[in-house]
């Protein structure tokens, strides 16, 4: 399940009753949790340097969320974030709140260096995937947006993770 938009604060409620109605369709299978912050948290709005957050907020924010995750199973995973293409997220227009965005790889890469240190803190597997994702052409995967990754980015990510996770017989979908 993926839950776009929003800070890793704003999904934390979400997990128990996700997991709970997985767990009642399918009460025999094994729960795996990943977990992949997007980029919205390292971003400005307005100007280049209206913050929506902080490194170290983030790091609290993400903790919140593997604790969350951890009570439900021991297999819980966290995802880097990956890069976005500044030529067109920098800034980002967004016509229907008359605002602009303003994403950068290097704040990125800041927020998934935080994301990591929560992932050491909690005892969490977190994979880095920023820099490995650049040098595999990440840049070339992107929607229009230059923020999300088209159908080429999430095979090469499963196809990266799959031996990590050990996913075996799981199908990317």
């Amino acid at each position: 399940m993926s839950l776009p938009g929003g800070l890793v604060d704003d999904h934390l409620a979400l997990i128990a009753p996700v997991v709970s109605a997985v767990e009642r369709v399918a009460p025999r299978l094994k729960t795996i949790i990943v977990i992949q912050p997007g980029s919205n948290s390292a971003q400005a709005v307005g100007s280049p340097g209206n913050y929506v957050d902080t490194p170290d907020n983030f790091t609290k924010s993400v903790r919140s969320v593997l604790k969350q995750a951890r009570q439900h199973t021991d297999e819980v995973y966290c995802l880097g974030m990956t890069p976005v293409d500044e030529s067109r997220v920098f800034p980002k227009e967004n016509k229907l709140q008359n605002s602009r965005s303003y994403f950068s790889n290097s704040r990125i890469k800041l927020f998934e260096d935080a994301m990591l240190i929560a992932c050491k803190e909690e005892e969490v597997m977190g994979i880095a995937l920023h820099d490995v994702a650049g040098r595999a052409g990440w840049g070339n995967w992107l929607w229009r947006d230059g923020l999300h990754g088209d159908g080429q980015a999430q095979k090469w990510l499963y196809d990266y993770l799959a031996p990590e996770l050990d996913l075996g017989s799981i199908r990317c979908a």
